[in-house]
């Protein structure tokens, strides 16, 4: 031991004790042990009559030939170098993560400069930061599935919203065809829904009654009342055999009244379609 200088702590410091060390000494450049402030012999045994003898007898072997290049490093920087190894733990047989760190002591001489020596045990925290960087790729994998799956469905949802557009367009197109042709034809259209009763009728049938579109009847029932009285027997049996079934379309002649009073002769069509009879 190197007596030139006065002790720098004749007896271990309290921070040494309370701190999580599990080993604490004064060191000089060789690496030869000054003082030795704290031990924990479950990982360093044989740290008996350490003080004189070289740090690197109870270092691993990858860690002593390190070492002075380690403290050089800390002398040359001024600045705590690290250096990091799996120790066996001698009581368990289990090996543990070790961290140890060298800084030079501001009190020590320039021309003899000691190194505070201190490690500790840092599998805990190795072991938290392992799983959490596997909780970070299974986030990762997660996003990256859900990534894939949601672009699939955007592009699926895309196909069908182009589809739908395109089956829009073309009933569009043959909405106009029919009407352009119907208007050519000068025929009036009328639909029947025998589920509510519910009368549809093309505008051409404002022409023939001469009535406005918002006066056109919505129901069938109203319909019937347009229908001159003598023709409204012949007109039910042909829509009764209709919906019976007997026929799959029917054409009649039959009278109905015009809104001057007149009456107007009207040839119908009609077929069945379902539960819907259309003309």
């Amino acid at each position: 031991m190197d007596t030139s200088q006065p002790s720098l702590f004749p007896s271990t410091p309290a921070t040494i004790k309370q701190a999580s060390f599990d080993i604490a000494c004064i060191i000089d450049s060789k690496g030869i042990c000054d003082s030795l402030l704290w031990v924990n012999p479950a990982f360093f045994p044989r740290t008996a009559n350490l003080e004189g003898k070289n740090l690197a007898g109870i270092l691993p072997d990858k860690v002593s030939k390190v070492l002075p290049e380690m403290l050089q490093q800390t002398l040359e920087e001024q600045a705590p170098q690290c250096v990091e190894f799996v120790l066996e733990n001698k009581d368990t047989g289990e090996e543990h993560w070790f961290v140890c760190r060298s800084l030079v002591l501001p009190s020590s001489l320039p021309e003899n400069p000691l190194f505070l020596w201190c490690g500790r045990d840092d599998t805990a925290s190795r072991l938290q930061e392992i799983q959490l960087n596997l909780y970070q790729d299974h986030l990762e994998e997660m996003i990256r599935i859900r990534t894939e799956e949601q672009l699939h469905i955007n592009e699926k949802l895309r196909q069908e919203v182009a589809q739908h557009t395109k089956t829009t367009e073309n009933l569009e197109r043959i909405r106009e065809r029919y009407y352009l042709a119907i208007r050519g034809s000068k025929d009036a259209i009328w639909d029947w829904n025998l589920v509510d009763d519910s009368l549809y009728l093309s505008e051409q049938w404002t022409e023939i009654l001469g009535i406005k579109n918002n006066e056109l009847p919505d129901t069938i029932w109203t319909w019937f009342e347009g229908i001159l009285e003598e023709d409204c027997s012949k007109f039910f049996q042909v829509f009764s055999r209709l919906m019976r079934s007997e026929d799959s379309s029917c054409a009649l002649e039959y009278r109905m009244k015009h809104k001057d009073g007149t009456l107007r002769w009207i040839f119908v069509k009609a077929a069945v379609k379902g539960s819907r009879t259309q003309g």
